[in-house]
């Protein structure tokens, strides 16, 4: 993994997810990035838990071994499947 932002940039997309209810990605950002999409902010330390929203059309993250399946529990990670 190579990061593509610097540190500032991170810090900055992270207060953003503190001050917004759910983190919105499509199913290729989860297969190719393996993201955690939880919230790291120290402000919103322990005081927050945000939601994960993947869109996968056809269910294709159900059968891997994912951070966002380790990391969110079960209530706070939405698949979105049609």
């Amino acid at each position: 993994s190579q990061w593509i932002t610097g540190e500032l940039a991170r810090s900055r997309g992270q207060f953003l997810r503190g001050t917004h209810d759910a983190v919105v990605v499509g199913k290729n950002t989860v297969l190719l990035d393996d993201p955690q999409l939880n919230l790291r902010h120290p402000n919103f330390a322990g005081k927050k838990e945000g939601i994960a929203v993947v869109f996968d059309s056809k269910g294709e993250i159900f059968d891997r071994d994912l951070q966002l399946f380790r990391v969110h529990q079960p209530d706070k990670l939405w698949v979105v499947v049609n």
